[in-house]
This record gives structure tokens, C-alpha cells and sequence, in this order.
């Protein structure tokens, strides 16, 4: 008996660590966070909508009490209402957020800072995604700005070095060496990373389908059930072909 008591306290205290005896508050707390009435708590999953099962994923997450939320493309296959209600939903959370979308709404609306990776480099800006768009844009302008007018002087330091390179060739070497070390300093502007589109597809011409395209024989189909059998069509030929050969 005694080891049987034991065994009893020692599962008990695994209990209370665990928070076993809290667990049906938590749930029913974070079911009435998701929207769902008392009357949904033993319905089936299957039963829900897309945009319901999407918050029932989402509330075993948040039972799990995570210190982070990975989000990738969590507005795919929602209908607009279940989209708003995500959107305030994860307004209301304090739980840092990783999201990846392509929906630009979505991001206006849920986000407070985005990270833009481009040419092997990542940039943080604060705000949504619009204010992203106009800070970045600001950013790539006085960017591409300043190295311009960087090559604009760096050409005429060589043009200058060209041209007095036999009367003044110490000087020449001075300058060079001052354009070298200044090239291979923090303080020179890397041209910006390409914005445009890197890529262009040409698919050939698709090869000529011969004069036959589908050719049917015998085909029958009905629906089968208890109540009839309804035949639709029984042992039907049928060839398709080009519209020149039909001609």
C-alpha cells in the first residue's frame, strides 16, 4: 500500500507541475478567445469551416503558451471574415510574431516592422508593409544617389591621372595610391543590388498535336444508389479532332 501512495504522490506532483488541474479553465478561456460558444465545445473538427479550423489551430498553439508565433501565409484559404478576425485577433496578442505573407493587406494591418532580404542582405524597416515600400524606396534613391556622384569623381581622379600621367607621375602615384586605399575603405559606397528583373523566360512553340486529340469508345456512366439507377449514357464513341481535319 504503501508503495502504491507513493506512486500516487509522485504522479500528483507530475500533475501540479504540469498544470492538469487548470487545464479546463485554460481551455475554456482560450475557446472563448477563439469565438467558439459553449454549445461547439464537443462538436467534431471536421465539422468547422476552414476559417474556424484555422482558430482551432490556433488556440492549441496559444495553450501551449509559446514565446514566439511562426506564422507562413496564414490567410491562405480564408474567406474574408475569418481574414479580419485573424487580423485583430493578432493585434490584440503581445507575442513577438514572425510573419510570411504575400497578402500586402494583411501585412499592413497585423505588422509593425518588416525585414527585406535582397542581394544576400537583409534590411529592417519599422512600420507596415506601405511604409516599408516608401522607406525603402527613400533608402535606394539616396543610395544610388551617393554612389553616382562617387563614380562621377572617381572618373575624373583617373581622367586627371590619365592625362598628367607622364608630365606629373609622382603625383600620379600619390593620387593612385589615395584612390586605391579610399576603394578599399568603409567609406566607399558598393553599388546597390539590382532591383529589376534579373530573369526573362521564352517558352518555344508548342509541338502540333496529331489529327486525332482524344478518341472515346464504349463509355457508359450512371449513378447508383438504393433508391434508382440512373443511367446518363451507355457505351458512347466519340473522336475528337483537330478543327482542319474536321474541315
Amino acid at each position: 500500500m504503501q508503495e502504491i501512495l507513493d506512486r500516487m504522490q509522485d504522479l500528483q506532483r507530475k500533475a501540479e507541475d504540469k498544470d492538469v488541474y487548470v487545464l479546463e479553465s485554460r481551455v475554456k478561456k482560450t475557446m472563448d478567445l477563439m469565438g467558439f460558444s459553449d454549445d461547439e465545445v464537443d462538436d467534431l473538427v471536421a465539422s468547422f469551416s476552414g476559417g474556424w479550423k484555422m482558430r482551432i489551430g490556433l488556440g492549441k498553439v496559444l495553450l501551449k503558451e509559446p514565446n514566439i508565433l511562426l506564422l507562413d501565409e496564414p490567410t491562405n484559404h480564408l474567406d474574408l471574415d475569418s481574414v479580419e478576425w485573424l487580423e485583430a485577433f493578432l493585434r490584440q496578442q503581445n507575442i513577438p510574431m514572425i510573419i510570411v505573407s504575400h497578402d500586402r493587406e494583411f501585412l499592413d494591418q497585423v505588422c509593425t516592422k518588416i525585414v527585406d532580404a535582397e542581394g544576400g542582405i537583409c534590411t529592417e524597416y519599422d512600420g507596415n508593409y506601405s511604409r516599408f515600400l516608401q522607406l525603402k524606396k527613400a533608402r535606394m534613391d539616396s543610395w544610388q544617389a551617393a554612389y553616382d556622384a562617387q563614380e562621377k569623381k572617381i572618373k575624373a581622379e583617373r581622367q586627371w591621372m590619365s592625362k598628367f600621367k607622364a608630365k606629373q607621375p609622382q603625383q600620379v602615384k600619390q593620387r593612385q595610391e589615395k584612390l586605391d586605399k579610399f576603394m578599399k575603405s568603409e567609406e566607399y559606397v558598393q553599388k546597390p543590388p539590382f532591383t529589376g528583373k534579373p530573369f526573362r523566360f521564352r517558352f518555344p512553340d508548342a509541338p502540333r498535336l496529331s489529327p486525332e486529340v482524344a478518341e472515346i469508345k464504349e463509355m457508359s456512366h450512371s449513378y447508383n444508389n438504393e433508391i434508382s439507377n440512373n443511367r446518363l449514357f451507355d457505351e458512347v464513341d466519340l473522336l475528337s479532332k483537330r478543327a482542319t481535319e474536321l474541315q
